[in-house]
């Protein structure tokens, strides 16, 4: 794992207890519920065959260019219904192939923990991410909503995984054990987008196996930019707080938005000139490699 930099220069404040964890933690119940499925792959007899014949490719609803590392325009997917196929150690090329979103070591890109007046955390880009690449994956416990509402009561740091075929909701809950993508905060006219990533080829009309979470850049991210995806109007509009994102489009704004809100003439230009400044910065945007640690 590599080492995240948490940087606050203005108090003595530090990010909220929690286990840090690379991979997600199912619940009892979405253990019983996963235990049904039939785990399918491609045929593919090496790792040089997985192209557009493969059957994990074909499956994919999403497309990602797995040379470049790009996401194929993800603002075109519906995150509910699209999703992309991985291939895995059932498959012929015994998933070792690039068609990886992410990847099993999990290191994708440079982050930086910071802190944000108002916002308290959050995180900030520590190299260039051009537009579709995917950032971190989000992880956390996972349970079945309705069943296990008691246990997991309604947080900022819940994601919705998927509804089943009967209709069983499956939500990801960051509070205790998760790992820097808790941490990424909101914005109305946000610069990250969720995907969803099976692990293997998902049977549409029976239960499907626990996809994960990927994190891709929505639009060209410069370092020391803060990373947001949108959390959605209700999540304020249920806890009757607003938005303090000031973005133009900011869909429950506060009392002063107008006065502080950023005008948006501002918004496109910031957009022209970061896509200008990742021409130049593109070959700094690579994926990290994570950092291995010997134990005596």
């Amino acid at each position: 794992m590599r080492p995240i930099p948490v940087i606050n220069n203005l108090n003595n404040k530090i990010p909220q207890h929690f286990t840090y964890s690379n991979y997600n933690v199912p619940s009892s119940e979405t253990r019983k519920l996963i235990g049904k499925t039939i785990i399918q792959g491609c045929q593919c007899e090496n790792e040089n065959e997985c192209d557009s014949n493969c059957a994990c490719e074909k499956s994919s609803i999403i497309g990602f260019d797995p040379e470049a590392r790009v996401v194929s325009n993800p603002i075109n997917y519906d995150y509910y219904t699209d999703f992309y196929v991985e291939c895995g150690v059932h498959c012929g090329c015994r998933g070792d192939c690039k068609r990886k979103i992410l990847p099993n070591n999990k290191a994708l890109k440079k982050l930086e923990v910071h802190w944000m007046n108002g916002k308290k955390f959050g995180v900030v880009a520590a190299q260039p991410i051009a537009a579709g690449m995917p950032i971190a994956e989000y992880t956390g416990e996972v349970f079945v909503a309705k069943v296990e509402d008691d246990i997991f009561p309604p947080s900022h740091y819940q994601q919705d995984l998927l509804i089943d075929n009967d209709y069983n909701k499956l939500i990801i809950d960051a509070r205790r054990f998760g790992n820097i993508a808790r941490l990424i905060n909101h914005s109305c006219f946000n610069n990250v987008l969720q995907i969803c990533v099976y692990p293997s080829i998902p049977d549409l009309k029976r239960s499907r196996p626990l996809p994960k979470v990927a994190l891709v850049a929505f639009r060209d991210i410069l370092p020391g930019q803060e990373l947001c995806f949108d959390y959605r109007a209700m999540y304020f509009l249920d806890r009757s707080m607003p938005c303090l994102c000031y973005e133009p489009n900011c869909h429950v704004p506060p009392y002063d938005h107008a006065e502080k809100a950023k005008s948006v003439e501002d918004v496109k230009k910031e957009v022209i000139e970061n896509k200008q400044k990742m021409l130049k910065l593109f070959s700094e945007a690579g994926d990290v490699q994570p950092v291995m640690i010997e134990i005596d």
